[in-house]
């Protein structure tokens, strides 16, 4: 209970506290011994200093009926455990922002400022821009961190915000269009993730089923997706969208994300056609993302399903790229498009 009062203490901008603001901490759920045993314990510990002149109650024990707060010793252990993680962590990381804050923000926010430490020690700040999807997984193995979960008050907190380059503007989609498709009630999309495949499969676009083949270049679909329609001149119109990029533990994280964006469906007949494929080796230290896993292999046939993960479990992949130009068209051309 002594940690309630002094999370309390740490919080008040005044220098002095009453008793009864302090009792109303434990209104209900503390008997009044158990309570001023407390607050004998934190004037022991010099951190409550009675001012005498206010007077006193006459219960017993009695207490007085107000209290000078000692800031530095009741700050004293978390100043000293800043201090101490300070130099453990890379040196462009500041926790000056964390001596006003409480114990329980800097222990609340302690996993994600190692994982923090961590990216810088192994990259620096020698980075190409990145949107903040993709830094996010980069940093903590999770997309929506930065956006959506409180990552970019930690980071500007940290003061490293400008210096990791994360952008929060998309750029334009790359996308080859397939005019035959232009008259269509629903519009389909094919989104890959690749340079190489988005070049492989463009001269046969007009031979598919889809109104646009767009370059994912990797993360940065993420950021600009939900633009295509309007980027068409198609916002009233429907739209539906598959999913092509590397069979490993990032490509399913990218995909997620797009799917969660704009339902984005995998492209099967072009998975099904890698998992025939020999797989690659040497992506053991990629960051497994356990939620995307589970969503994409719920796509696939069970034979399927535990081929994926056998390969991913034992450092495997499967690129994009092993599959050629002309299987690439072959399957757009032929392929049923449910």
């Amino acid at each position: 209970m002594n940690q309630v009062i002094k999370e309390y203490l740490i919080s008040l901008k005044n220098k002095t506290v009453s008793l009864e603001e302090l009792s109303a901490l434990f209104a209900g759920d503390t008997t009044y011994e158990e309570f001023a045993s407390y607050i004998e314990e934190l004037c022991a510990e010099n951190i409550l200093i009675p001012i005498k002149t206010r007077g006193r109650n006459y219960s017993n024990p009695s207490l007085f009926y107000f209290y000078r707060v000692d800031k530095y010793l009741l700050n004293k252990e978390l100043m000293e455990q800043i201090q101490s993680l300070q130099l453990k962590v890379h040196k462009g990381i500041s926790l000056s922002a964390y001596y006003g804050l409480s114990q329980e923000r800097i222990t609340e926010d302690l996993p994600y400022i190692l994982k923090v430490d961590r990216f810088l020690t192994e990259k620096g700040f020698q980075l190409e821009e990145a949107l903040s999807p993709e830094r996010s997984f980069q940093l903590v193995a999770d997309e929506k961190w930065i956006d959506e979960k409180g990552g970019r008050k930690l980071l500007e907190r940290l003061k490293v915000w400008e210096a990791l380059k994360i952008s929060t503007t998309p750029d334009p989609l790359m996308y080859a269009l397939n005019p035959a498709m232009l008259g269509s009630k629903v519009h389909r999309h094919l989104i890959v993730e690749n340079k190489a495949t988005f070049y492989g499969l463009s001269d046969a676009i007009r031979n598919t089923p889809f109104t646009t083949l767009v370059y994912g270049c990797g993360w940065k679909i993420a950021g600009s997706v939900q633009m295509l329609p309007k980027q068409l001149s198609m916002e009233e119109q429907t739209h539906t969208y598959d999913y092509f990029g590397d069979l490993d533990y990032e490509g399913m994280s990218i995909w997620l994300h797009v799917y969660e964006a704009v339902n984005a469906k995998p492209a099967l007949p072009f998975y099904e056609a890698l998992l025939r494929t020999n797989r690659a080796e040497g992506k053991t230290n990629q960051r497994k993302n356990l939620q995307a896993l589970e969503q994409f292999l719920a796509f696939f046939q069970e034979e399927d399903q535990n081929k994926i993960q056998e390969t991913l479990e034992n450092g495997g992949y499967y690129p994009q790229e092993t599959l050629t130009k002309d299987i690439l068209q072959e399957i757009g051309r032929s392929a049923i498009w449910k």
